[in-house]
């Protein structure tokens, strides 16, 4: 597409990643969520609540 630069399409995918994990809180399914934050890095920063909380609840349990 004319216009789009390799920086605006890397920028849609990271939205695009936040939004499934968002979407995924949204149907109550927080495991799920984790796993695709996981898979894609996402930082604390940016993913819900619920599944910041199931991360840490996690990497406390392996510790």
């Amino acid at each position: 597409m004319a216009g789009k630069g390799p920086g605006q399409s890397y920028f849609v995918w990271v939205c695009f990643q936040e939004h499934l994990v968002e979407q995924l809180c949204l149907y109550n399914d927080v495991s799920e969520a984790l796993k695709w934050a996981d898979c894609y890095s996402l930082d604390d920063s940016v993913i819900p609540h619920t599944v910041r909380s199931a991360r840490e609840k996690i990497k406390r349990s392996l510790f």
